[in-house]
């Protein structure tokens, strides 16, 4: 772990020394307490965040741009062995002020970035550490999502990463919020579902997330998986149809592919993250085509070109 946060042990001891009021929070924080790295970096800094990543692009030859010019958070992309995105944003007021206006308890904690070397003393206003070791997502406040609606995925995106639950009265204010997920840009909710595929039961939380009734309200193509059954020939409709073959993909993972053994050496290099998270989206999306191409022949439900009309349909949601 230690060598890996080495590649940016530079940038850290430039951000230490400028005597500058700065601190390490967020995910970032999050895995160090349950002992990974993120090469997701997020810094809060009583400075100029636009003046810092020109400093820290200088330092380290790569590229800077603001990721959020309303509320000024600046992102620098170091590119080492691993492909580092630091998010600096301005720190107004006093740091457990800006940590009890984040997200979840779990993403509201601090580390002095001076620090960062032996990290021990936390700030930690909502009990996320404890939160933490119980693996629970909880939201710091009923106003988290309305102030920031992409949360409403990103809340399922943590508990999948720490492989945890969120709790009840988080999910409630999420299903009572859902229809807020209109304000938010495509890219960013994809960017979310992604980091959830990546992940080794993301169909637990896809299907959640369905239940949670976001799906119907973040693309119009997605009202294909309030099919009901008597439209469709699975039993629990196109959704159930779907995510038994995102779960069937998912065990094959899982046992390492000792169904194909004559092809396991192959299957193994060949699905490289970025390709199973691929092969996930098809299995989500390989039927979605079918609602809008069914009909009755003698009496028998087809579904004729369906699989062009699903192409048509999943490349409006991937452009969003």
């Amino acid at each position: 772990m230690k060598n890996r946060i080495e590649e940016i042990a530079n940038t850290l001891e430039f951000l230490a020394g400028r005597g500058k009021e700065a601190y390490l929070v967020g995910g970032f924080v999050r895995d160090i307490i349950d002992g990974k790295i993120s090469t997701d970096v997020d810094i809060v800094i009583k400075d100029d965040p636009i003046k810092i990543a020109k400093e820290i692009s200088e330092l380290n030859h790569c590229a800077w741009f603001p990721l959020d010019e309303e509320r000024k958070i600046i992102r620098v992309v170091i590119k080492k062995q691993n492909i580092w995105n630091i998010d600096i944003s301005p720190l107004f007021g006093d740091i457990k002020t800006n940590l009890l206006e984040r997200d979840f308890t779990v993403d509201a904690i601090a580390l002095k970035i001076n620090e960062w070397k032996n990290p021990q003393n936390f700030i930690d206003p909502t009990d996320g550490i404890e939160d933490l070791k119980k693996r629970i997502v909880r939201m710091t406040s009923v106003e988290v999502f309305s102030s920031d609606p992409l949360r409403l995925i990103r809340a399922f995106r943590i508990a999948a990463q720490i492989n945890g639950k969120i709790d009840k009265k988080t999910i409630l204010q999420i299903k009572k919020d859902a229809s807020l997920i209109k304000r938010v840009a495509g890219e960013r909710i994809k960017d979310e579902i992604f980091k959830i595929l990546s992940c080794e039961n993301s169909s637990i939380w896809i299907e959640k997330i369905f239940k949670a009734g976001l799906f119907f309200r973040i693309s119009k193509e997605f009202e294909a998986f309030s099919d009901t059954p008597q439209h469709y020939y699975h039993k629990g409709g196109l959704f159930e149809h779907s995510i038994e073959t995102l779960k069937s993909f998912e065990k094959i993972l899982k046992d390492d592919f000792k169904e194909f053994l004559e092809f396991k050496q192959n299957l193994r290099e060949y699905f490289t993250e970025k390709r199973i998270i691929l092969t996930k989206i098809a299995c989500l999306f390989h039927d979605i085509g079918k609602p809008i191409s069914a009909a009755r022949l003698s009496g028998r439900l087809r579904f004729f070109g369906h699989e062009r009309n699903g192409k048509f349909l999943t490349r409006n949601i991937m452009r969003r």
